[in-house]
């Protein structure tokens, strides 16, 4: 899902953008996303963005040591990784505390509804990008009110993000 909707994203942006992915198989494995990112970059990646827990320690470590962007995952990152602030251009949080605030809330209003899946989207502020602490405010005003637009778009309706990359 994760790649699916990287993917949407750039194509909405723009048909020139190229995206490549790799998986490591691990979520704690720095060194593995710290290779797979030099591989990126010296291939001409510009900013890579991991989906990988602490594995994506390494694409900060690469990003570093190339002079290249990332973007990061599950938190903000520039925030809870400041040594890495100077390289992360934004990061997808996911709002956890949403979902255990609406988990509550059901659980209190007898709605709750065991064994179920909930999804949170950006609709109901379960999903959300953020900019980087430090990187955040040299991001120019036109980029930032696209990602506004394709945001209030997708929360409209009018852009659908695929969760299948096949589909992108």
């Amino acid at each position: 899902r994760f790649e699916a909707g990287y993917r949407a994203g750039a194509a909405h942006v723009s048909e020139d953008i190229e995206v490549r992915s790799a998986y490591a198989g691990a979520y704690n494995d720095p060194g593995t996303g710290q290779s797979i990112a030099n591989s990126m970059y010296d291939e001409g990646a510009d900013i890579v963005y991991h989906a990988a827990g602490g594995t994506g320690n390494g694409v900060f470590q690469a990003a570093q040591e190339q002079g290249r962007f990332a973007i990061g995952v599950d938190a903000d990152q520039s925030e809870s990784l400041p040594d890495y602030a100077d390289v992360i251009l934004a990061s997808m949080v996911k709002r956890v505390d949403e979902a255990v605030y609406q988990s509550i809330t059901n659980v209190v209003n007898d709605e709750f509804n065991g064994g179920g899946v909930s999804e949170l989207g950006l609709e109901a502020g379960g999903v959300e990008a953020v900019y980087g602490q430090q990187l955040g405010s040299e991001i120019p005003d036109d980029v930032k009110s696209a990602l506004d637009s394709s945001r209030e778009s997708i929360i409209a309706g009018d852009i659908e993000v695929p969760t299948d990359p096949g589909n992108v």
